[in-house]
């Protein structure tokens, strides 16, 4: 039994397909088929939502009862779990995004290893539509806690991330083994070249509200098209490796251990080593502690890279490096419309400020 055979489509855009016990199970069942799981003594018999989040995708927690007819689920099964996908037709025209389909193949073709991630139980995509959908384990029933930009992400935390970043990046160094994931494509050039947004509608964005704490230098939308122009073309050149694309503080959860954990793959890409790690050291400290520590957290990230076999040359490459990608965090959110205005704001802030601080249009030449 499989959810082809149920559905007509391995990744259902309505929810409530994918929330039928019947459905369900077939996942399941093709999860333990592909991973080589043994087979699970007791089926999904009732499903209630919990908690439904809806961005670009939607995510719905749910719990589940097994047929057994306890609170106990069999074998190795969660009893909350967490749908990703792109549901109902309010989220159908983000389908030619192609992110659902990326973040899809990420988690059921990328080994996990020592990775902090959310434990994954089915991922599959309809290449009629290009639709992914993910059924990971719900964090939250977990235990664990999601971090936000409205609330403190300490320097010990960032350490935590960084690892993780580490971790991603040294495995694909200099593209080892990227040929076998031909469908993670660089972003750069499309962002900067062919993302459907105008100067004119960014002068418009960092006119606002977000953009008010910055210098006028900074609120310019050619400008900062431009420097992402540059970034794309010298990108190329740079270390090329496996990297996250939209490390943020609200993309970060705590373990009950302490430990941090990355999701939202969406944005999964090859890249240079530095779009990770300074979009992720300005997006999750304020602006105070990102001054004050983000020289030793460069640093221990550099020793996490060394220590897995990853050099990336000097420190004063390292350290230009950094600073010219400060520019891809700074667009990203300047050009994001879907998300809490607080948060938007907040991350334009921190990231904007460290354009200033660090010269990055200056050293990108703009």
């Amino acid at each position: 039994m499989s959810a082809v055979e149920l559905s007509g489509s391995p990744a259902p855009t309505e929810l409530a397909a994918v929330l039928a016990p019947r459905w369900l199970n077939a996942a399941l069942a093709a999860h333990a088929v592909t991973r080589s799981a043994a087979p699970q003594s007791a089926a999904i018999t009732d499903v209630e939502v919990v908690e439904t989040l809806k961005t670009t995708a939607t995510k719905v927690r749910f719990r589940v009862t097994y047929g057994h007819g306890d609170n106990t689920s069999p074998g190795t099964l969660p009893r909350s779990f967490c749908v990703k996908g792109m549901f109902g037709a309010d989220s159908a025209r983000h389908l030619t995004s192609g992110t659902s389909r990326t973040e899809a193949l990420f988690y059921r073709h990328v080994p996990k290893g020592a990775l902090r991630m959310p434990p994954c139980w089915y991922a599959a995509v309809d290449e009629h539509n290009g639709h992914g959908l993910i059924l990971m384990t719900d964090l939250v029933a977990e235990g664990c806690r999601f971090l936000t930009a409205l609330a403190p992400y300490t320097p010990d935390q960032a350490s935590e991330s960084l690892e993780v970043l580490a971790e991603l990046h040294a495995r694909h160094w200099n593209g080892k083994d990227l040929d076998r994931l031909p469908w993670i494509e660089p972003k750069l050039r499309f962002l900067a070249h062919d993302y459907p947004v105008s100067a004119e509608k960014l002068d418009q964005l960092l006119a606002g509200e977000r953009g008010e704490p910055l210098p006028a230098s900074l609120r310019n939308g050619r400008r900062l098209k431009q420097a992402m122009a540059v970034l794309a073309d010298s990108d190329k050149d740079r270390a090329r490796c496996l990297v996250h694309g939209d490390a943020h503080a609200g993309n970060a959860y705590v373990e009950p251990d302490g430990g941090v954990g990355l999701v939202d793959w969406q944005l999964v890409q090859r890249g240079s080593w530095a779009l990770d790690v300074a979009y992720h050291i300005a997006a999750v400290l304020d602006v105070d502690t990102r001054r004050m520590h983000e020289r030793a957290l460069l640093r221990y990230y550099l020793h996490c890279l060394a220590v897995r076999g990853a050099e990336v040359g000097s420190w004063n490459g390292a350290w230009d490096a950094y600073r010219r990608y400060m520019a891809y965090g700074y667009f990203l959110w300047g050009i994001t419309q879907r998300v809490e205005p607080a948060i938007v704001n907040e991350f334009v802030r921190r990231l904007g400020t460290a354009v200033a601080d660090h010269g990055t249009f200056e050293a990108l030449g703009v």
